[in-house]
This record gives C-alpha cells, structure tokens and sequence, in this order.
C-alpha cells in the first residue's frame, strides 16, 4: 500500500520527489532511479531500495533556487518526524532528483565535513530517516563520509550581495544583540492513541488490564520569524514555561531541560526566514482535545548585523601560512594540493561562520561554484576545483555579530482543537 503523500500535486519537481519517495518505499530500484538527476544516478547504481515503513510524507511549496528547485520535506514514521529538504533540478524530460545537493541542502553544509563523531552523532537520526526514502540517499551518505570526492551545488546569493572590507588583523565591535520580537506560531498539533499488547493476552482488554497498555502522544510544530537582518543557524531549544489544554490539564513535557525541539537550519530556511520547530508535550486527557495556551523560552544560535568580507592573497604570498582572521578569532590555512586545487583549512565546523567562500581570479572574476570537503573531528577542509594562477585571491564574508540568544515567546494561532 502506497503511502500517503502531501504538496505532490504541482505536475512538476514535487511530483518527481513523490515518485521517488513511493518507489524506493516499495523497493522498485528501477522506477527510484529514473527520478534521480543524471548526476546522481551513477551514485546510485550500487544502493538498493530497503526502506523501513513510514506513515506519511508531507511536501511544502517548492522555493527557487540557483539550478532548479528546493522540497522541504516532513518524513512521519509513527510519532517520530525527520525533515529533509530535495534539491530538484531540471533535465531534458522533466526534472530529476540532485542526491549531494539536497544533502547539502538539508544540512546547511557539505556533509563530507560532518565526518567528526560528535556530529555524526547528530546527524544520526536524520541519516536514519534518510534510508526511509531510499537507501540510495543512505548511500551517498556514506560514500561523501568516506569520500573526499562530493560536488555541491551553491544556492543563495550572498556572493551576490555588496559587503564592507576589512583587514584580517581588525576586530569588529562587540556589540549586545537584541532580538525581542520573534514571532512564534502554532502550525501543527497532532495526537495519537497506541495501545499495545502481548501476545494471547485476552482481546478487548480495558486500559490498566494484565497485558494491555495504553498511552497517549500530544505533537505540535510551531513556526518562527526573526527581524529583518537576523538569521537563524540553529534552534539549540525551547523551555517550555506554559502548555495548558483547552480542558485546562497542564500539557508540560515530562523531560523540559532546554534540549525540546533542536534542530539546525539549512541554507534555504535562512534565506527564506522560514524557520519551524516541534516537539512533544505530555499525555493530553481523552476529553477537551487541544491546545489554547503555549509559551516559553526560545533558545536560538543567530547571525546578524553587518556583512563584512576578508580578503587574502594574492596565493601565492599566503599558502602554507596560518592567518588569523581577528574578526571571528580563528585562523585559516589555504594550500595547493596534488592536482592543483586551492585548499581551505580551518577549525573544525568554523565554515559554518561563513556565509560565502569565494575564489577570485585576476580579473575579479569569481571562480568557485562548487568544492568537496572532509574533516577529523578537528579540522575541517575544503578543496576547490577551480583553475587559477597564484595571482588569484580568497574572499571570505561573514556577518558582524554571531551568538546565542534565550528570548521569550508566547505563540500564537491557538487555541487549537482536535475534536
């Protein structure tokens, strides 16, 4: 039996992504294949289609991007959720799924760089999610874990977008940031009823019966804007301080310590402002379904202020040399390697402070579309294809303030019923 699927009804990229989704679900390798981008096709060749079950699928609106289309995408599996997004580009008789691009694209990153344990640890439950659409996805995991070889596909603009330039000794202003007007809105409530029981025990068996259990799941999403000029990298968490029913029952997590509902935040959800949240709260009663009250604290990691750039070079007076760029108090490396490319290196997850790395030849031409990635745990590195003289230079573009920020919220779009 198909599974169900929501948003795949546009004819074009989103369907493409439903065909994908319903034929690597029921095993049909050939039929999974042909939705994927020639480019992604030989990474493929070798994966099969062993999905574990899924409940439904919810696609959003396709948002433009660079080479085609990006398909947020929810994966239900029972009371569990996962988002993926689908970088979906055009081919001569459609469209056609972009593997590597739509990793980078749900990641916020080249997820050959994502090779360090703590963040593999991270990534483990998405990567399981993954396999759920398709092992062939699961496999260009794999393979960009132990592969210095991925491609990326660059969506945005920020190389696009004017900077002021400062020297990679000057320090930028601390300055507070303030974000006291996030906007937080209730965008999903489900609830669930499972009743479990072992095997022979007697049929028709009442809640609290010997072998029979009951128990009862309450979930919500919520959505969030910030103001103009912020961007979110990451929602590190919520503390709940109220979540009442309508009947009034006190809906407030068992396990409220902060960690609820973190999730990092791809390149397309900064861009686009759409960021989004959820989480679970506690067994609601059996009457007066749903929710009329939620507030708490939002704790986000956000980039803002001024956008700025570093530039460094010409290469050929600084490859080898650890330079410092005092502004975001790290140091990078830029080197040759064996076949020519220009090679980056820096902390480990440092890349994420950036919003652009660009190559710039002679003539100020920017050469750098795409680079593969790895790193230790420690350091991180990427390499860029691009041909260039030593004349060439690195720019690097980052906003002016970066930080951590607990900022209260009460949401609004309630009260919400299920009955």
């Amino acid at each position: 039996m198909s599974i169900p699927i929501t948003g795949d009804n546009d004819q074009g990229p989103a369907d493409c992504v439903a065909r994908f989704i319903r034929a690597s679900t029921a095993g049909d390798e050939i039929a999974a294949r042909a939705e994927l981008h020639p480019d992604s096709q030989a990474m493929a060749e070798e994966g099969g289609m062993d999905a574990p079950p899924m409940t439904a699928v919810e696609l959003s609106e396709p948002i433009s991007a660079d080479d085609g289309v990006l398909i947020p995408a929810l994966l239900h599996n029972g009371d569990s959720e996962n988002r993926f997004v689908f970088a979906v580009r055009p081919v001569e008789a459609g469209w056609g799924i972009d593997l590597m691009a739509s990793m980078k694209a749900t990641f916020g990153g080249d997820p050959a760089e994502m090779i360090g344990a703590a963040m593999q640890q991270a990534i483990a439950p998405m990567a399981d999610a993954m396999g759920a659409i398709g092992s062939a996805i699961g496999d260009a995991m794999s393979s960009a874990f132990g592969s210095h070889d991925s491609g990326s596909n660059e969506y945005g603009s920020e190389s696009e977008r004017s900077a002021r330039r400062i020297a990679a000794d000057e320090a930028l202003p601390e300055g507070a940031i303030d974000l006291n007007s996030i906007v937080v809105e209730v965008i999903r409530l489900g609830s669930q009823t499972v009743m479990e029981r072992n095997f022979g025990a007697e049929t028709g068996a009442e809640t609290g019966a010997e072998g029979a259990r009951w128990s009862r799941d309450l979930s919500l999403r919520c959505g969030f804007r910030l103001p103009q000029g912020w961007a979110a990298a990451a929602c590190t968490g919520v503390t709940v301080t109220t979540a009442r029913a309508i009947s009034g029952a006190d809906l407030i997590p068992e396990y409220n310590d902060g960690t609820l509902g973190a999730e990092t935040y791809a390149s397309w959800e900064r861009e686009s402002g759409d960021y989004k949240f959820g989480f679970q709260l506690a067994a609601p009663p059996r009457n007066g379904a749903g929710l009329a009250e939620l507030s708490g604290i939002l704790h986000l990691r956000v980039e803002g202020g001024e956008l700025v750039e570093v530039v460094l070079g010409p290469l050929s007076d600084i490859f080898d040399r650890e330079i410092p760029i005092a502004a975001l108090n790290l140091s990078v490396v830029v080197s040759r390697g064996e076949q020519g490319q220009v090679q980056i290196s820096g902390p480990y997850d440092s890349f994420e402070r950036f919003t652009a790395i660009d190559i710039i030849d002679a003539s100020g031409e920017n050469c750098s579309y795409g680079y593969s990635g790895h790193g230790d745990g420690e350091t991180s590195t990427r390499s860029y294809d691009c041909e260039v003289n030593d004349d060439a230079t690195v720019r690097f573009r980052f906003t002016s303030q970066s930080g951590t920020v607990s900022v209260p919220f009460a949401a609004g779009g309630l009260p919400l019923s299920l009955e």
